[in-house]
């Protein structure tokens, strides 16, 4: 059937997420093709697509499938299934197979389907997408590595930073759901959400549904450190934004995320930068009396502070930034 090759390369590439190459399950690196619907699913995130394609029914490997379509440049391209491959056909140009599964492994079959849908605030997505990059890449420590929801609101921390984000959530109870499958959705507007008993959905505006395996634990009390004194305020130049535009290349991409480095000295604030390729330094004024200090902070937290001018607060052990529906801290050092 003759189908729109950027709608199609766009259904699939929305269920990217739930494809592995690890053989932890059965065709984990495949998208399901059904009679309109995509399915992907890696035994911790399941995605499912309506999609333009139809009559079909098969298991394609994720990759040679993306690869093709992305490099055509036809705006219409036919579809069809031919015994064990799948044939992509440029009509006049050329022809394209792609061997496939006939016999497609239902494993998602196993994940619930949620009977009832809550609707979240717009501003879900956003928040979660900004609590996920404080939990930790890899820790030892299961419960870093998740955001933990509740009816209150998103939290999370790597142990050396952490984020509060205030927001009505519609579940239950507190729950856990691991910093990599939030990629799942991210920069996609939550609509809505529902619970299972062992899997959080998530409804995107898009029409894709993904499924996240839940978790439950002790995640650490962040209370004390929210609630620290606060003894000095600091502004931070606005031309600190060109400064990190220009040190982008040079951030190193920890298992705590990206970092930028500021050194804080009386009425001087360095900022440096540094991974294999080389490092980036460099030194502005700005209104400081105090201890020379440092501090780590995401790139994307001190755009956000320039942006809508949040105050930045230094306590004994951190730096902290409060905006209108969260509160961000991150360790800080007194240097001699």
């Amino acid at each position: 059937m003759l189908v729109d090759r950027k709608e199609f390369l766009r259904q699939l590439e929305s269920c990217t997420p739930g494809i592995s190459n690890a053989e932890n399950i059965e065709q984990s690196n495949c998208f399901i093709i059904s009679p309109k619907q995509i399915v992907s699913f890696n035994d911790e995130i399941l995605c499912r697509q309506d999609s333009v394609l139809d009559g079909i029914f098969c298991a394609v490997p994720a990759k040679p499938l993306l690869e093709t379509l992305r490099k055509l440049t036809e705006d219409e391209i036919d579809i069809s299934l031919k015994e064990s491959q799948l044939i992509v056909k440029c009509p006049g140009v050329r022809r394209i197979g792609i061997t496939v599964h006939v016999d497609a492994v239902a494993h998602h079959e196993a994940v619930e389907v949620p009977e009832e849908w809550q609707d979240v605030a717009p501003a879900f997505a956003d928040a979660l997408s900004m609590v996920a990059d404080c939990a930790a890449k890899d820790s030892d420590t299961f419960e870093l590595t998740c955001i933990e929801l509740s009816p209150q609101g998103l939290q999370a921390t790597d142990a050396f930073q952490a984020i509060r984000y205030k927001l009505t959530v519609p579940i239950s109870s507190n729950i856990l759901i691991r910093r990599s499958a939030c990629a799942a959705v991210n920069g996609l507007g939550v609509a809505a959400i529902a619970e299972t008993e062992n899997w959080m959905h998530f409804k995107t505006y898009t029409g894709l549904r993904v499924s996240m395996r839940r978790y439950s634990g002790e995640f650490p009390n962040l209370a004390s450190a929210f609630k620290a004194e606060t003894q000095a305020t600091l502004a931070i130049p606005p031309a600190i934004l060109d400064s990190i535009q220009k040190a982008a290349a040079f951030f190193a991409d920890t298992g705590n995320g990206k970092q930028a480095q500021f050194r804080l000295k009386e009425k001087k604030l360095m900022l440096r930068a540094q991974n294999t390729d080389g490092f980036y330094e460099e030194i502005r004024d700005i209104g400081y009396e105090g201890p020379s200090r440092t501090f780590g902070l995401n790139p994307k937290y001190m755009q956000t502070l320039l942006k809508y001018d949040y105050p930045l607060a230094l306590t004994e052990n951190s730096l902290r930034i409060r905006g209108e529906n969260f509160a961000y801290i991150s360790s800080l050092e007194t240097i001699a």
